[in-house]
């Protein structure tokens, strides 16, 4: 067993604000994991994703959009992006999310 810390950084670009990002683990180069601290009116900005993307929420209550398309998730449900689709995650309250991104 090997107990470490995560390193944790503050998500700046596509106008976001409220965001702590911490990888998890640095994946095969196929997937990466990221787990995703969004403080009450948090915002990872419209973004394009750079891979296929499932974004779950663990703790909270995000609001995803999508295009015209807006939703809201609790804990226990998720989304997924396609490669190039544009969108953002916002949160209603304090929220923790988990980011998996795959590549083919």
């Amino acid at each position: 067993m090997n107990v470490f810390e995560l390193d944790q950084h503050e998500l700046t670009s596509f106008g976001s604000r409220g965001a702590l990002m911490s990888p998890l683990g640095g994946g095969s180069g196929d997937f990466r994991v990221t787990v995703a601290h969004l403080a009450s009116g948090g915002l990872i900005g419209m973004h394009s994703a750079p891979a296929a993307q499932t974004l779950g929420v663990v703790i909270g209550e995000v609001i995803v959009r999508c295009g015209d398309e807006q939703v809201t998730l609790l804990p226990g449900t998720a989304v997924r992006f396609d490669v190039g689709e544009q969108h953002e995650t916002s949160a209603r309250v304090d929220s923790t999310v988990v980011v998996v991104e795959t590549r083919p």
